[in-house]
């Protein structure tokens, strides 16, 4: 099944979901355009620089079923 679909992206059958990204520190706008349902596709927040090693990092929706 994944041939397929891939063959469907490939002919332009299928395209991908647009991506809306915002910086992190634009996170309540991001959540205000979700809430109002504005969007199409899939919605991203930016960090701009990686992570550290210490302290707690937050992923809702990660796993695709929970969150």
């Amino acid at each position: 099944m994944l041939g397929e679909l891939l063959a469907l992206f490939d002919q332009g059958a299928l395209r991908p979901l647009p991506v809306t990204s915002f910086d992190i520190h634009e996170a309540g706008r991001a959540l205000r355009v979700l809430r109002e349902g504005a969007n199409v596709g899939k919605l991203v927040l930016a960090v701009p620089q990686p992570l550290g090693g210490e302290g707690t990092v937050v992923i809702t929706g990660g796993t695709g079923a929970l969150g």
